[in-house]
């Protein structure tokens, strides 16, 4: 791989979605044209409504930011105007989207160590977000994804947590995988999770291949 372009700026977060990058940063979302990836180029911004943004999910014409604790619902269809729609208040702290559906899967909770949720949102209507269910997570989680009818999180000490979505109004936890340490990234495709992990502020840490089969 190569360096093939680059945009200067702190960005915390960033999904991809056709021709756009959305970049979370400490003023909101960006939008960034990347046809051409050698000089990707601003071409819209918006101030999100829930302060720096930590997680980025496109879905259709919406993007969903989780911001500090909330969750922000921004108007994409035209992306050199985006249009904040919905800011939906959670919790002390949020820290991961995933869209699914018609459902936004948040991860947040109170200030360290507290338990944390996993919230499930139900975005049909996108201006109008609503929380339909949650599920008590040991520690507030790191990132989420979901794959068919489970979300799989990365718990930090508390390593991968499983839960079974297929009924929104009522998720419940159906198994954990214990990782070293903090579990602090997760991504799934087939039968396979794959577990990003660390110790924290020391330079050690490495990748768990599950079997979610």
């Amino acid at each position: 791989p190569a360096l093939a372009g680059r945009m200067p700026g702190r960005i915390t977060a960033v999904a991809v979605s056709g021709d756009h990058a959305y970049l979370g940063t400490a003023d909101g979302l960006v939008v960034a044209d990347v046809s051409q990836p050698e000089v990707p180029r601003l071409v819209g911004e918006v101030r999100a409504g829930g302060g720096w943004p930590f997680s980025v999910a496109v879905s259709g014409a919406y993007a969903y930011v989780a911001s500090s604790g909330s969750l922000d619902v921004i108007d994409i269809s035209r992306p050199a105007a985006p249009v904040l729609v919905a800011h939906l208040n959670l919790a002390w702290y949020v820290s991961s989207v995933a869209v699914s559906g018609n459902h936004a899967f948040v991860t947040g909770g109170g200030e360290w160590p507290s338990d944390g949720d996993l919230f499930v949102i139900d975005v049909t209507v996108p201006w109008a977000p609503v929380v339909v269910g949650s599920a008590r997570l040991p520690v507030p989680g790191s990132s989420v994804t979901v794959s068919g009818t489970h979300a799989y999180v990365a718990d930090w000490d508390a390593g991968l947590r499983v839960i079974d979505v297929s009924v929104p109004s009522a998720p419940v936890e159906v198994g954990f995988v214990d990782t070293p340490n903090y579990a602090v990234d997760v991504a799934v495709s087939g039968d396979h999770a794959y577990v990003a992990w660390s110790y924290g502020s020391s330079n050690q840490g490495g990748l768990r291949v599950i079997d979610i089969s």
